[in-house]
């Protein structure tokens, strides 16, 4: 099995998409240099490097996470329903699920087992059931996000089942994710307005709590990247297609986003940040940007395979590289800022070490057994047809 892992990571599905690829792996590394940047400035003085635009907004990587996803899922939920005309939620859940829960509930066993059975009885339990992102912080750093879309993965095929009871067109599922869109930022705002003490001021910590964790406040992403994928999966959306790949769509989409920072953060941001990056995943999954050969470089798709396993691991090793970057390499010889940007490299390298152990021992198997399960659902699937045809 062990070999088997490795050689998923050396041959590349056809079924893979590289440009998809490229982005996980910008979303990760945003991610890990933003938390890497903030552990070196406790510990040091700022530098270039954490206080570049890069590193301040590395956060935003989560959305960019949450693009993707929305993406993926909504391709399997909008091909199963056109070729169905329904969707099996028992089936989704399990595909879904065994790419998540084997190596979330393995990092929850193995800090109960170092030590954090305290923890874990006082917040422990809200990461069992996914609800770390409303209930309390749990023990699992980053594991609002996997709440977030553990809590889609149950309301998208439901809402998709609702759905196809009244053979609704793919367009009307379109409108309805649209005006979630345009809601959310309603919402974020209801929500401000009765909790914080201006409405002008942005609170941090307020706004983790409130607007930041919540799935309710906290969907933009996903609900983007579901229709896109209906957007791509609707034959008849040909024309409006064509219309989105013109040059422009993506300044448009940088310059409503910036006006949209500047009116309210608190309350825009998300918005902002997501028709970026859902114009981004569009653009590259639409044009010739697709077909470039560098995004097929297989370090992209090394670490995109890796980017789960990285985004759990790299919190628990933020203090201890900076801790040795500040000890045992010298900050004169290379300067502060490159000395920041190299301790964020090699906590790449140690958190991408760390996640191919666990990508093959741990989140492979899984894979490899529920891909076999659902080719033989398939096959199943396919029988009665082939008999009627036969007749």
């Amino acid at each position: 099995m062990f070999r088997k892992a490795l050689s998923s990571l050396v041959n590349r599905p056809k079924s893979q998409l590289p440009a998809l690829d490229v982005l996980r792996s910008i979303a990760v590394l945003l991610v890990i240099f933003g938390h890497q940047g903030h552990s070196y400035e406790s510990i040091a003085t700022p530098t270039w490097f954490t206080h570049s635009r890069l590193v301040r907004s590395g956060f935003y990587g989560v959305d960019l996470f949450f693009v993707l996803s929305g993406y993926l899922i909504g391709v399997q939920l909008w091909r199963e329903l056109l070729e169905r005309q329904t969707v099996d939620v028992r089936t989704f859940v399990i595909r879904r699920g065994l790419r998540i829960w084997p190596l979330f509930y393995f990092f929850y066993v193995v800090l109960i087992l170092l030590g954090f059975t305290g923890q874990a009885s006082q917040y422990g339990w809200s990461d069992l059931i996914y609800l770390t992102n409303y209930v309390n912080r749990g023990i699992v750093m980053g594991s609002w996000s996997l709440c977030i879309e553990e809590q889609f993965y149950l309301l998208a095929p439901l809402g998709l089942l609702i759905g196809a009871q009244s053979n609704a067109p793919l367009s009307r599922y379109r409108i309805a994710l649209g005006c979630g869109f345009l809601l959310l930022p309603a919402i974020r705002a209801l929500t401000w307005m009765l909790s914080a003490d201006d409405f002008w001021v942005h609170d941090p910590d307020l706004y983790k709590t409130l607007i930041y964790t919540p799935l309710h406040t906290h969907c933009d992403g996903i609900l983007i990247g579901l229709v896109i994928a209906n957007i791509r999966m609707d034959k008849s959306t040909a024309n409006f297609r064509r219309l989105l790949k013109r040059w422009w769509l993506l300044p448009l989409a940088i310059a409503v986003a910036a006006l949209l920072f500047k009116l309210q953060q608190t309350v825009f941001a998300f918005t902002a940040v997501n028709l970026v990056f859902g114009t981004v995943v569009f653009l590259a999954l639409e044009t010739q940007v697709a077909e470039w050969r560098m995004w097929k470089s297989l370090p992209f798709y090394w670490i995109s395979r890796l980017s789960f396993g990285m985004y759990l691991n790299h919190e628990y090793f933020l203090d201890f590289v900076s801790n040795v970057f500040q000890q045992w390499v010298p900050v004169a010889y290379i300067g502060a800022g490159l000395h920041s940007l190299l301790a964020a490299v090699a906590l790449v390298l140690l958190s991408a070490s760390i996640a191919l152990v666990t990508y093959c021992l741990i989140e492979y198997p899984p894979l490899y057994w529920r891909d076999r399960w659902l080719a033989q659902q398939k096959r199943a699937n396919l029988r009665p047809t082939m008999a009627s045809a036969q007749l």
